[in-house]
């Protein structure tokens, strides 16, 4: 118990999201005793990351890993948020019938000793793993991510093991609940301050093409941009003459698509268009068409992180819970 609580201080401690997980990975590998633990996180669009691990040095990392959504299907999610603490002690086990005849339809969702697929057995076996564990993160209702425990011999969790890595993960999801929301004010306060600057150059007097010429790099460094052109965009006629609508895009290495519409108020409004490879793009097309039915305007595309690792052959369930 000593020892849980002074696990959960060093959460308390933890700088941000990143040494948060990190310290994580070590306290449970110290609690559990397996070889490897990770922490394995969802994404926005439900694949997953190794984003910490904690392993013994002879053994290869799955840090920064990718898993497609489809490796844990919604079901098993399911179980992780009801039944948040599952062991294999032996990947190679052969399963006991129910006794008596007639409860072969008994739900044993909630089950700790509740037989896996053998799908899920033949991963282990093939990754070499002879057991494993997972503890669910559970924030805020939701299945954040997973502590995810392999070891290379037969290994058990006894019941005060399972029992005190449960609390400490509910320790962990509210210390991820509090570092995210310091980050997500963090941020706040970085764009407005970018957002304060780049609308003191549009205001300043001068030609369309200079001003949006002068603030593209800012808009870039704010959006988080790899880089960055102007383009002029159709000619508009209006009672005082013809003016060109000068439009600014950025390409990252994402893809990824947003229209910002500069006006003259104080102020920086985005959306997200269909994610494409190119400029040239039928969403970004759109969201240019639109742009140019307002006035002015400038097309940044953020960058986010998108790597396409796969592990070829091998499932995330299979492999990590």
């Amino acid at each position: 118990m000593a020892g849980s609580i002074s696990m959960a201080g060093a959460f308390e401690r933890a700088g941000n999201l990143q040494a948060l997980c990190e310290q994580a990975a070590t306290a449970f590998r110290t609690l559990t005793g397996f070889d490897r633990v990770m922490v394995y996180r969802f994404l926005d669009d439900e694949s997953g990351r190794v984003i910490a691990e904690e392993r013994d040095p002879a053994l290869h990392s799955f840090l920064h890993h990718h898993f497609p959504a489809t490796d844990i299907p919604k079901q098993a999610r399911a179980l992780y948020i009801r039944n948040r603490t599952r062991a294999i002690p032996h990947a190679v086990y052969a399963p006991a019938v129910l006794r008596p005849a007639g409860f072969e339809a008994l739900d044993l969702s909630d089950v700790a000793l509740r037989s896996v697929s053998p799908i899920h057995l033949r991963y282990l076996t093939n990754m070499g793993v002879a057991a494993s564990a997972s503890i669910s993160i559970v924030k805020d209702g939701l299945l954040w991510g997973m502590i995810a425990c392999h070891n290379m011999t037969p290994r058990g969790m006894a019941p005060d093991v399972r029992a005190t890595a449960s609390t400490l993960a509910s320790s962990l999801a509210r210390q991820i609940r509090a570092k995210e929301e310091a980050e997500g004010y963090r941020e706040r306060l970085r764009l407005r301050s970018a957002e304060d600057a780049v609308v003191l150059k549009m205001t300043s007097d001068g030609r369309t093409a200079q001003t949006v010429a002068a603030v593209r790099d800012d808009l870039c460094r704010m959006l988080g941009g790899d880089g960055s052109r102007v383009c002029p965009g159709p000619a508009r006629r209006s009672r005082r003459g013809t003016a060109r609508v000068m439009r600014t895009c950025s390409i990252s290495s994402s893809g990824s698509a947003a229209a910002v519409r500069a006006t003259p108020s104080p102020r920086i409004s985005c959306r997200r268009c269909t994610p494409r490879r190119t400029l040239s793009c039928d969403g970004e097309r759109r969201a240019g068409d639109a742009a140019d039915r307002r006035g002015r305007d400038a097309a940044v595309v953020p960058r986010r992180a998108r790597d396409q690792d796969r592990m070829g052959g091998q499932s995330a369930q299979g492999g990590l819970a």
